[in-house]
């Protein structure tokens, strides 16, 4: 990792951080070759525009804040077998190889730069406004993305099963058409008082591409969510 060796890291077998207080960096911190968990009290603060890195690490258990903005300033860079565990993430870029453990929660406004992939079978969390720019790639594992948000696609995506879960409009683009690619690709209402009709870019979906249009869940049948459906989903229900 170049950028991180660049500074001092710190480095410890374990760091158990107790104290409820948030970390708030003050410039950018590289750890390297430690176990670092916030106990599931704490958090640690990158809201100034400053970067994580972590080099041979696990990172567990806490909160990562990154600076609340549109095109995050904050960032989370990992290499050499570095992973997260139970780890809620907002507003950050993520850089490097990111290696996942469930559970762990991107939220706020996210920009994927690196390559995201579990370590083990793994469900992953995104909310609000996730962005793929490098690579999601579930490898030998099995991995869920459930969207509570929108995503936005201009890098290669391929993933077990992703699942579009919310109440509201849920818009999905891809840049260039590029495409995402799963085994099941399905969208659920968080409403649960029929009737239930779901819509595509406003119209009423009715396709023989999707099963379930008017069912609390719907199916893609395609494996690859391509530009014939790129747009804005919907459920429409008696609440």
């Amino acid at each position: 990792m170049a950028s991180g060796s660049e500074l001092t890291p710190f480095s410890s077998p374990v760091i158990d951080v107790t104290n409820p207080t948030s970390i708030i960096a003050a410039s950018d911190v590289y750890f390297f070759n430690s176990q670092i968990d916030l106990c599931s009290v704490s958090s640690f603060d990158l809201s100034a525009g400053f970067k994580l890195s972590l080099d041979g690490c696990s990172f567990i258990r806490g909160i990562i804040i990154g600076e609340d903005v549109s095109v995050p300033t904050s960032s989370l860079e990992m290499s050499n077998s570095a992973y997260i565990y139970g780890i809620t993430a907002s507003n950050l870029n993520l850089l490097g190889e990111i290696v996942v453990r469930e559970p762990v929660t991107f939220e706020g406004n996210t920009i994927n730069k690196g390559k995201l992939y579990p370590a083990i079978n793994s469900i992953i969390y995104l909310k609000d406004n996730f962005t793929n720019e490098g690579s999601i790639d579930n490898g030998l594992n099995l991995m869920t993305i459930n969207v509570s948000g929108d995503i936005t696609n201009s890098g290669t995506w391929t993933n077990n099963h992703t699942k579009l879960v919310g109440s509201a409009e849920q818009h999905v683009l891809l840049v260039n058409d590029m495409t995402i690619n799963n085994e099941l690709f399905y969208f659920t209402s968080e409403l649960s008082t029929a009737p239930f009709q779901w819509y595509y870019n406003s119209e009423i979906l009715d396709s023989p591409d999707f099963t379930g249009e008017t069912s609390q869940e719907m199916q893609m049948y395609q494996k690859v969510m391509g530009p014939a459906y790129y747009g804005t989903y919907y459920c429409a229900t008696g609440e």
